[in-house]
């Protein structure tokens, strides 16, 4: 379990990782060293894209939250600072550095014209913003002063953050640098939307409603009955018209999107639908309540709507979708050759007989002294972290590729 704690730390540090670059990315106009560029990439070279008081106590499944450091309800933090070190270093106060104006200008400077101009339409969006980066200091200073990074496991996952971070701005600069801003033109669009035409054709959809009750991993068979006979209950109140379906989803959907939104998954598309659910579509007429269906997750009460069919975009959204296309696939390619070229000058390699030493090695190696500290990637108490996202459970199609 350890082990799949580590992988989910790490695959939650990368994700911040990448969404601070794709973030802070747009706002670069340096381009790399030349003789990094790409070669023989069929654009041309361009400048760049245009444009000390007691911490509150909160419960959490009837357990008080608490962080290291900061003094509990009713503790003061010269009481803390001399309780006896137990191998966590604990550090009871200290300066959270001021967050100035010339901190919000870079941080608004950093961003695309349009996105900046949403944080300041009006003071209410600057407060969220100012909020936000408050309480982002307080929370590196508590970390700071209780020495996170002396842990092993929270130095690699900043380190692993900060490196993959690094790659995306950078991998972003060469595409700007490779990228004309007048890339591209409109007869490369007029070229697409001739070549391409399936491209710009939505395929038939239908619009979904559920209400999801999962299913624990590895459930026994009294549980899986339980859930089921509560999900012909719930299918029984909808279809006798004793509820409305928008009230029971809010009330009892484990998807937390569609929950929000009355049980409303969106306009799907027919292919993608899972199989449980394209064999339903067929039979169930659109705006009735289906009986409950079972998928490996947990159980769907559905309801569909007509269906739409397959058609052509016209002329008006297909040339913007043409555009975004073009730019989407030049990126990859500028990406792609970028990292060709960049290997090639900057090679790192292992053999496969050492990645067979290797593999070996790794596994005749004792990982107990590996494990990471319970109490800061496992939940208290015994819970059990889910396997899936309720989300990802609940979704009724298959993920794009």
């Amino acid at each position: 379990m350890g082990n799949t704690h580590v992988l989910s730390a790490i695959i939650v540090a990368t994700a911040v990782g990448f969404a601070a670059g794709a973030w802070l990315g747009l706002g670069l106009a340096d381009g790399p060293p030349a003789n990094e560029l790409p070669a023989a990439i069929p654009l041309h070279a361009g400048n760049g894209a245009p444009a000390g008081q007691t911490a509150p106590q909160v419960a959490l499944a009837g357990r008080p939250v608490v962080a290291a450091g900061v003094p509990a309800a009713g503790e003061t933090a010269s009481a803390l600072a001399r309780a006896p070190d137990d191998g966590a270093a604990v550090a009871a106060t200290a300066a959270v550095p001021a967050l100035t104006l010339a901190d919000i200008e870079a941080l608004l400077g950093a961003l695309p014209a349009n996105e900046r101009d949403t944080w300041l339409a009006d003071a209410e969006a600057l407060g969220r913003l100012v909020e936000e980066e408050s309480a982002l200091r307080s929370v590196l200073t508590a970390a700071e002063v209780n020495r996170a990074l002396d842990d092993s496991l929270t130095a690699l996952l900043v380190q692993r953050a900060r490196d993959r971070t690094l790659v995306d701005l950078y991998l972003a600069r060469v595409v700007r640098a490779n990228l004309s801003p007048d890339w591209p033109a409109e007869a490369d669009v007029t070229r697409l939307l001739r070549e391409q035409p399936e491209r710009f054709r939505l395929p038939e959809r239908v619009p979904v409603w559920q209400i999801f009750l999962p299913l624990e991993p590895g459930a026994e068979a009294d549980s899986e009955a339980a859930v089921l006979a509560r999900a012909r209950e719930l299918a029984g109140t909808l279809r006798k018209g004793k509820a409305e379906f928008a009230v029971l989803a809010g009330q009892y959907s484990a998807h937390a999107a569609s929950r929000a939104a009355g049980g409303y998954m969106g306009l799907l598309a027919v292919a993608d639908l899972l199989p449980e659910l394209r064999a339903l579509l067929g039979t169930l007429t659109p705006g009735t309540v289906s009986e409950p269906v079972q998928s490996p997750q947990g159980f769907h009460i559905v309801r569909f709507g007509e269906r739409l069919s397959e058609r052509a975009l016209p002329e008006a959204e297909a040339k913007p979708l043409a555009r975004e296309l073009l730019v989407r696939d030049a990126t990859v390619a500028i990406r792609e050759a970028a990292l060709q070229k960049i290997r090639e000058t900057h090679p790192v390699s292992v053999s496969a007989d050492e990645i067979d030493a290797w593999h070996q090695a790794l596994l005749s190696r004792d990982w107990s002294d590996s494990e990471p500290d319970a109490g800061i990637t496992q939940p208290a108490d015994g819970e059990q972290t889910p396997a899936v996202e309720v989300d990802a459970a609940g979704s009724l199609a298959r993920p794009s590729p």
